[in-house]
């Protein structure tokens, strides 16, 4: 009996299946870690002390205007483009801010339709498209040279008229755009 021999235990073919179950717990782990760390990453905010923000008080749009009225009169020697893309851009912006639209960007037809959609009356935003209308070929001409006739400030009569234009545009817009005043004993 010495020529029989017992039967050999089987002889394991391929990948261990409990080293496939190893790998795939591994790789959960690393997802879960990933995706903790890019949570973490996203959401957490450093508690450093942040510095603190100096505090501007707003200017109310009237009264930046009539500033930037007044500080363009006293500008001294300025070319017609120089002074009529300021005095735009001062109105744009007041009306932008005053009416609630972007009015620093706007482009004379863009203005005059957002101006149509305020409420405004018709007379004004006629008026307003008129002033814009008026800008345009100073700003966008080639400058010119000045004849300067109001005395020291080196603005001349155009510059002056429109100026005054300006602001008598703003008081317009103030007057339709203030509250209705509640009547006494109602």
């Amino acid at each position: 009996m010495q020529d029989i021999h017992d039967i050999r235990p089987p002889v394991m073919v391929g990948l261990d299946p409990q080293l496939i179950r190893y790998a795939l717990w591994a790789l959960a782990g690393l997802v879960l870690l990933l995706a903790a760390v890019w949570l973490i990453r996203k959401f957490w905010k450093p508690s450093a002390p942040k510095a603190p923000r100096e505090i501007v008080p707003e200017i109310p749009p009237l009264d930046a205007v009539r500033a930037g009225l007044d500080e363009l009169a006293g500008a001294g020697q300025l070319t017609h483009r120089a002074f009529y893309f300021q005095l735009a851009a001062l109105f744009k912006a007041y009306l932008g801010d005053t009416l609630g639209f972007p009015g620093r960007e706007a482009t004379t037809p863009e203005l005059r339709r957002a101006l149509a959609a305020t409420g405004l009356s018709p007379a004004l935003v006629s008026r307003i498209s008129q002033f814009q209308e008026i800008c345009d070929p100073h700003r966008y001409a080639p400058d010119r040279e000045l004849t300067v006739d109001s005395g020291a400030t080196g603005l001349d009569s155009d510059m002056v008229r429109d100026m005054d234009l300006v602001r008598e545009l703003v008081d317009a817009v103030e007057i339709e755009t203030a509250p209705p005043a509640e009547e006494e004993g109602a």
